[in-house]
């Protein structure tokens, strides 16, 4: 039986994952790796030989060997880790792919038949063995599955390691980022504005309001913007009343930076004035600033992601012999646009993109480094701050909003 498209995620959690590695099997590792001689020799007395004891109260427990484990707070920890796990991948079938962070795994499979289900069961199967054969073991109670099927309706299909059911979740932690089967943002947004909320009201109890200028403003972007910024090229969306949430934590703290008197008072500065005053720029243009970084940077390291996989410059035509074609630097998406997927960075750089002048695409488009892009970029949003954003009219915050007015009157 045909089943409706989705995607079933399975996350693994390791239990004590860095302490549990066996270190003659992570030596056996690091020869298939070629690395041998005096540096095996090195790895080996680092590992090797290491004693602890527990002390409490003064009293003292026995001396006993440490035989597993890679040391924690250093980096060679983690790499040696990474290198245990690294075959991981490797006892997955063809259409099932795998996501490795540190401990933090997750395997994914497009569901479009029982068939799949059953394959995707196999692989779980599998990586139990893997751990049973490699001597770690998995926390099944913090194992979850997550179907991904955007507005469609949902098959729970049911997973399993050994004889436990896996849990089957609506949404789930993903490295800081809440992924919803539907694929909607709304939670994650609430969430990192509570978030970043308490951490400002931290931060004007901590400095309180005589502090200098410099010193909030510069805990404000370290403590607080910092948050919610993070992962914005995944759940950036174009809903007003999440640009105003966001945008409300950046307009609190600039009251608090400058002592700002209140709305009624005379002596009011309004939100634009107030950025202007300390060098800001809305938070929803940074987050456009972020995307073109991003898109750039995909574009000349094709490690991130093969952006070209999913918008691609346009080709233009000349009536000139010596030159037919000359590319272009307008993007144009390759996926279907939907309004489940509308937001996606794919559809929205390609808007942000093509707002951007045609003298400033050409400047940007063969730079790769982040600090080189913002030189241009920066000047370019401060310029549209001051000519284009009204902090009353949330269209003016983005450049691709597809609100009915501003859709009809972009052309």
């Amino acid at each position: 039986m045909l089943l409706c498209t989705q995607t079933d995620v399975i996350y693994f959690d390791l239990s004590k994952a860095f302490d549990s590695v066996p270190h003659a099997p992570l030596l056996a590792k690091l020869k298939t790796f070629e690395i041998q001689s005096k540096l095996h020799a090195w790895i080996t007395s680092y590992l090797t030989n290491r004693e602890q004891r527990v002390t409490l109260d003064g009293s003292s427990s026995e001396w006993l060997p440490v035989t597993s484990g890679v040391p924690q707070g250093s980096i060679l920890g983690p790499l040696l880790f990474l290198i245990y796990i690294n075959d991981l991948p490797n006892c997955l079938s063809h259409d099932t792919l795998c996501a490795i962070f540190a401990d933090d795994t997750k395997i994914f499979r497009p569901i479009n038949s029982e068939q799949d289900v059953v394959e995707l069961q196999n692989d779980i199967n599998n990586i139990a063995a893997w751990g049973i054969k490699w001597g770690l073991t998995f926390n099944i109670q913090k194992c979850k599955t997550l179907p991904i099927a955007g507005f469609m309706d949902i098959n729970q299909h049911h997973y399993s390691i050994g004889s436990h059911q896996l849990e089957t979740v609506t949404e789930m932690n993903d490295l800081g980022i809440l992924i919803s089967s539907n694929l909607r943002f709304n939670l994650q947004i609430t969430t990192m504005t509570k978030k970043a909320e308490r951490q400002l009201w931290l931060v004007i109890r901590t400095l309180g309001f005589n502090s200098p200028r410099k010193a909030k403003l510069q805990s404000y972007i370290t403590m607080v913007r910092s948050i919610i910024e993070y992962g914005s090229i995944i759940w950036s969306n174009k809903f007003k009343h999440n640009l105003q949430d966001i945008e409300a934590i950046q307009r609190k703290a600039t009251n608090y930076i400058l002592n700002n008197p209140p709305y009624y008072s005379p002596n009011h500065i309004d939100y634009k004035s107030r950025l202007i005053q300390l060098n800001l720029l809305p938070t929803s243009y940074r987050r456009e600033i972020l995307d073109i970084i991003f898109f750039l940077k995909c574009l000349h390291h094709k490690t991130c992601l093969n952006i070209l996989d999913y918008t691609s410059f346009t080709v233009r035509e000349h009536g000139l012999a010596t030159r037919t074609m000359e590319l272009n630097t307008r993007l144009q998406t390759k996926l279907t646009k939907l309004d489940s997927t509308a937001h996606f960075y794919p559809h929205r750089i390609t808007k942000i993109w093509n707002s951007l002048p045609q003298n400033l695409q050409t400047i940007l488009k063969p730079l790769s480094e982040p600090l080189v892009m913002k030189q241009f970029l920066v000047p370019y949003y401060r310029s549209k701050l001051l000519s284009h954003f009204d902090p009353d009219d949330s269209c003016t915050w983005i450049s691709w909003c597809n609100c009915n007015r501003c859709k009809y009157t972009r052309l």
